[in-house]
This record gives C-alpha cells, structure tokens and sequence, in this order.
C-alpha cells in the first residue's frame, strides 16, 4: 500500500466513522501533513522513521527532514528556531508552546538533525 491508498482508506473509513487500518502501510515520502490520522492503526507502518502526536490544538507530524503541526509544514530546523512565534500566531497558551516545542525537540534528537 502507497501513501496515496493510505489517505483514501483514512477518508472512506471516516465517512463510514470506522478506524483505517494502515497496518503494513509503506509511507516512506508519504505527505501526511493534510490527512487526519487520528483514528488511524498505524502499529504496522514501516517506512522512514514517523512521530505523531497531539497536545490539544493541532495534530503533529513528523517524518524525514519535515514537521506539521495543523497547516504548518515546515523543516525541523524551521521549527526549531520559530515554534515560539508559530504558536503566537495560532493563539497557543504557553503551557502549549512548551509542550510543542518539548516535541519538537525530541523528534529533532530521534530523527538526528542538528539545532
């Protein structure tokens, strides 16, 4: 399975308000930064190393050299110098800076790009 007959099962399983199966997924390139993946069983997934998470506002993604947090699709060193202005931006409190940026952080250490 591509990335692309991953995002349509994602949709058709959430029109029929059913969890995607995305196990054995390939998404090695995959840009998920427009699908909601919140339902989605991705403990088969394999590809490049992926993290998501979600601390209240938005959904993160993060694969390869790129994070996206809602509609923000930036490079992790991006975000790593700009996190604190983005969350202004869209309004987080601070306790949510800090948790995105917490995140950020830790998906820069695991994917190893350097501050």
């Amino acid at each position: 399975m591509n990335a692309k007959e991953a995002i349509k099962i994602c949709e058709k399983a959430r029109e029929n308000n059913k969890r995607a199966n995305l196990s054995w997924a390939n998404l090695r390139g995959a840009d998920l930064s427009e699908a909601d993946l919140s339902e989605a069983d991705l403990s088969e997934a394999y590809g490049n190393n992926f993290y998501l998470a979600y601390f209240g506002q938005h959904h993160c993604i993060a694969a390869g050299e790129y994070i996206s947090v809602g509609c923000e699709r930036h490079t992790i060193k991006h975000w790593l110098k700009n996190y604190k202005e983005i969350g202004k931006k869209y309004q987080y409190t601070d306790s949510e800076i800090a948790m995105y940026g917490a995140w950020i952080k830790i998906v820069a250490k695991n994917l190893t790009v350097k501050e």
